[in-house]
């Protein structure tokens, strides 16, 4: 029974990982493809910025809620409440931080790297929204994980890819900026599956 278990789920968390991945870098792929690398230095930096205060939220969030999930994991009430609540405690946190991000970002990129990044400032503050959506689809993937949902990951993981793709490549057309609205498209999407 152990093996076939391992053989049953190694496959879904390939190909988890496998989406994940695209998910991460198709907005960096779509940009350096057809915006070229400068495009892809100012888009990355404003990414990077913004992914910054959230992943050092919801990586240590998320070590906690994970072994929390799992052991009430079959009590669907108790599950839910605590979901909610972490959602929650993540709003508090993150939006504050990411507000006052976009809003000193035009001093924060000039001071920090030079007049010559300044066309990253647009596409940060635009991405510091996205930032929101971004921390509680890293929640509801802590969730599915506690739950055993390899299937439901995966297929919420090739969604999530597919809409950046497919947002970061219309969205070329408007530059960096018009990018950084389809991945925040892309974040709502998620949310909202998670």
């Amino acid at each position: 029974v152990g093996g076939h278990s391992v053989g049953g789920h190694s496959s879904p968390r390939r190909a988890t990982r496998s989406a994940s991945f695209a998910a991460a870098n198709g907005d960096y792929f779509v940009v350096g493809r057809w915006l070229g690398t400068t495009a892809l230095g100012l888009y990355s930096r404003a990414f990077q910025l913004m992914s910054l205060p959230m992943y050092q939220f919801s990586s240590v969030i998320n070590y906690v809620l994970f072994p929390a999930y799992a052991k009430i994991q079959n009590d669907t009430d108790r599950l839910r409440r605590a979901y909610l609540g972490s959602v929650s405690l993540s709003f508090l946190v993150i939006l504050p931080i990411l507000t006052s991000l976009a809003i000193a970002a035009p001093d924060l990129i000039v001071g920090c790297f030079g007049a010559q990044w300044t066309g990253a400032t647009l596409p940060l503050q635009i991405l510091c929204l996205g930032g929101v959506f971004q921390c509680t689809y890293n929640l509801g993937d802590s969730l599915a994980r506690a739950k055993g949902a390899v299937y439901w990951k995966f297929w919420c993981h090739t969604v999530y890819a597919l809409c950046v793709l497919l947002a970061s490549f219309i969205g070329t057309r408007w530059g960096i900026t018009g990018v950084a609205v389809g991945v925040v498209a892309a974040m709502a999407v998620v949310y909202l599956l998670m």
